[in-house]
């Protein structure tokens, strides 16, 4: 029989001498005994470094702080024999919570509305699923007038089923021609590849950001990188 340990008789300054000793994985699961517990853990005073949030088949946060690193499947509906999430869970509702933090990066798999993109509050957001010329037309012109105040680096795909009828996706945009040196500058500080074209659009403050697209056969890839 394994012996216990009366952790929680102890003196708070003795418990939080211990939680400073758990890891991650630890110190989360305790918070959420309960609302004492909560606050035990919240005093100590940790602050994520990187902060990482996947919504696909899974979804999947996982952040770094310090030299620890913690990973949680919330959940993971590859396993329902309908791909469906349980009645329990509204998906949109959560998406839009999570949206919505200041959080490092978001990649998300699924898809989305003009409404989400706008909520994103990350610095960073990979979008997998491709969306329409408009959609990205519509979400520049938001951008430009003030819309996702912390984003840095978005990526995503546009479906090229409707290119026959004209590259629409920056249409009615004031966009600025770049020098071939300023472009390749952008190309080496962001790892892009040597073909990719880029034009510059100003929000209307005057924060520059560069449209970077890059062509295959049926979506056009774009990077939309603030340059702070």
């Amino acid at each position: 029989m394994e012996r216990s340990f009366p952790l929680f008789r102890l003196p708070e300054n003795a418990i939080i001498k211990v939680f400073k000793n758990l890891c991650l994985g630890q110190l989360f699961f305790i918070s959420l005994v309960s609302t004492k517990t909560k606050k035990l853990v919240t005093s100590l005073g940790l602050r994520a470094d990187f902060v990482k949030i996947s919504i696909s088949k899974l979804l999947h946060v996982s952040l770094d702080i310090g030299r620890s690193h913690f990973n949680l499947m919330l959940y993971n509906y590859t396993n329902d024999p309908n791909g469906e999430l349980p009645g329990d869970i509204t998906l949109p509702v959560e998406i839009q919570k999570v949206f919505i933090q200041n959080l490092n990066c978001i990649l998300f798999d699924d898809v989305y509305s003009l409404d989400d993109m706008l909520l994103v509050n990350s610095e960073k957001v990979k979008f997998i699923r491709p969306i329409s010329q408009k959609q990205f037309n519509r979400f520049v012109k938001h951008w430009i007038r003030g819309s996702n105040p912390r984003l840095q680096d978005m990526s995503l795909a546009i479906d090229k089923i409707d290119f026959p009828s004209g590259e629409l996706y920056l249409n009615g945009i004031r966009c600025t021609a770049m020098e071939e040196k300023a472009k390749q500058e952008i190309r080496e500080n962001y790892s892009l590849s040597v073909n990719a074209d880029m034009v510059q659009v100003r929000r209307k403050d005057g924060t520059p950001t560069v449209v970077v697209t890059k062509d295959s056969e049926n979506v056009l890839y774009v990077r939309f990188i603030v340059l702070y």
